[in-house]
């Protein structure tokens, strides 16, 4: 799959752009927590919206998320149409599995867990990449973004269904986006102590950030006056 100069440039593309997208997503998430201090730091907080780099930023985002998320679907109908994979380039990680069919995968596995990543990225990925899309679909094309402030955050965060549509991205990205993270790791820290101790920061910050995201959206009153 990742075989050739084409292969490499898409292989690397891929980690880059789901780099980029957990990047975007801690931003996205102290956002949302700045609205625990009232509307005075939130507005100022999403100033950095209305200016012309951030939106510049958003485009290069949108590329990025159909990017990683097209080419996302291309490896798993590869998965499903391909027997083997080939004369793979760098591997989804040390441990990762690398067989392309489930029942390979089954036989590789090293544990149990391991087959149930093998899955959950591949599910999780498709559900994102509708998830994500409706998201910048109505927050980024269908509103203007000099109109979003506090008020619009609030009256949103304040239906229900909209608190768990965000919630459902927050835990399924950060799910997908840390152990994406365990397979680069697995590749490019090779000394087995630097490793662990990387993984347990990496880790205890992806910890931080869902139980912030889960407190802003469903401990914190967004009604509207």
């Amino acid at each position: 799959m990742y075989r050739g100069s084409e292969g490499q440039w898409a292989f690397y593309l891929h980690r880059i752009s789901g780099i980029g997208i957990l990047v975007f997503l801690v931003l996205h998430v102290l956002n949302i927590a700045s609205a625990m201090w009232g509307p005075e730091v939130s507005n100022a907080f999403m100033k950095f919206y209305h200016q012309p780099v951030f939106q510049l930023g958003l485009l290069v985002l949108i590329a990025g998320v159909l990017y990683h998320g097209f080419n996302g679907l291309r490896i798993i109908l590869m998965d499903f149409t391909f027997s083997s994979r080939s004369g793979a380039g760098p591997a989804e990680g040390a441990m990762a599995i690398k067989s392309k069919r489930y029942q390979e995968a089954r036989l590789e596995a090293s544990t149990n867990l391991e087959l149930y990543w093998w899955v959950f990225m591949r599910v999780s990925g498709v559900v994102l990449v509708f998830l994500l899309i409706g998201h910048m679909w109505m927050n980024a094309v269908l509103v203007d973004l000099n109109s979003i402030d506090y008020d619009y955050v609030a009256k949103r965060l304040s239906q229900t269904t909209w608190k768990v549509y965000d919630w459902l991205i927050l835990a399924l990205a950060l799910l997908h986006g840390g152990n994406g993270l365990r397979y680069v790791l697995d590749d490019w820290v090779r000394d087995p102590m630097k490793r662990f101790w990387t993984k347990v920061v990496v880790y205890s910050l992806l910890a931080f950030l869902f139980f912030l995201g889960s407190l802003s959206l469903f401990n914190h009153d967004f009604g509207v006056n």
